[in-house]
């Protein structure tokens, strides 16, 4: 049974991010400097995993909201580089 034109489009955006988002993972994973990581990478990584979508944090000046997980995310980036970050 085809979707119709909207619902299809949307099927078909949907399943190229998961695709895309398996890709960066299984690219990350093989490129990523695992003496890097130590105890500082694995708390924050699970302070990420367990609190960071509960807390959010109203952007000044505008109508926008940023989770504390977002944050997290990037300070791993710039402590460990992208492949951990992902």
């Amino acid at each position: 049974m085809r979707l119709p034109g909207k619902e299809h489009h949307l099927k078909l955006l949907t399943f190229l991010v998961v695709a895309l988002g398996a890709v960066a993972f299984v690219y990350s994973a093989l490129r990523v400097n695992s003496a890097q990581l130590d105890r500082r990478f694995l708390l924050l990584a699970v302070i990420t995993v367990i609190f960071g979508s509960r807390i959010t944090v109203q952007i000044p000046l505008i109508k926008s909201y940023i989770s504390v997980s977002d944050t997290f995310i990037f300070l791993i980036m710039m402590m460990f580089g992208g492949e951990a970050a992902v």
